[in-house]
């Protein structure tokens, strides 16, 4: 399970965080500097958006998603001397995780088994002062459904609802983060949405 992922800053003992409150740019510029501890602040801070983005958008099992969830976060550490600060660092880590993510289904043979996986999970959107059209379709009591609805949609659409909707991530980090034209994005976005609101209406009980 996620709770036995190893804390990052166990693995580096005598190192110090930047002290108060650093922003997430400060911390990669620390992690650049060698300050090993910087990673541990980002890990905590992100880990479980990272964790929740590849749930549903690759349908991991837990063995897995522990796996790939550290190898993103160690790359963020080698790579943290290349941020240049064109989009969030919370959306420049879900990136790094999503590449690993992509190479861990090629090199194995569980792309088969992703929409059986994927039923183990229930999309639950947490409780927000404004309804995204996720909460909203939630309040439908559709959660089944919607979980069946958003693994079948095509992996381009399922990442991008995941981060904008469920996430919500806006819509500049999640096309920096995915490497798409904001416009590419939308229009994915449009798409998941539309075959989302198919599905849950076709599959809605008659009453």
């Amino acid at each position: 399970m996620i709770g036995k992922v190893i804390p990052l800053h166990s693995l580096y003992p005598g190192s110090s965080a930047p002290l108060g409150d650093p922003s997430d740019a400060a911390l990669l510029r620390a992690c650049a500097q060698g300050d090993n501890d910087a990673l541990a602040v980002l890990f905590d801070r992100h880990h479980r958006s990272v964790q929740r983005v590849l749930q549903h958008t690759f349908a991991l099992a837990h063995a897995d998603l522990e796996d790939i969830l550290q190898e993103a976060f160690f790359e963020v550490h080698r790579k943290s001397d290349q941020f240049r600060g064109d989009a969030s660092v919370r959306s420049w880590i879900v990136g790094i995780a999503l590449n690993k993510a992509r190479h861990h289904l090629r090199s194995t043979a569980r792309r088969a088994r992703l929409r059986s996986i994927f039923g183990e999970y229930v999309m639950v959107a947490p409780q927000r002062s404004s309804a995204t059209p996720v909460a909203q379709l939630v309040r439908q009591e559709n959660l089944g459904h919607l979980a069946a609805a958003v693994a079948r949609l095509p992996e381009k659409q399922r990442v991008v609802f995941v981060m904008v909707d469920v996430e919500e991530f806006s819509g500049v980090d999640a096309a920096k983060a995915l490497g798409l034209p904001e416009g590419t994005l939308y229009r994915r976005l449009h798409e998941a949405r539309k075959a989302l609101r198919k599905a849950l209406t076709k599959e809605a009980p008659d009453g």
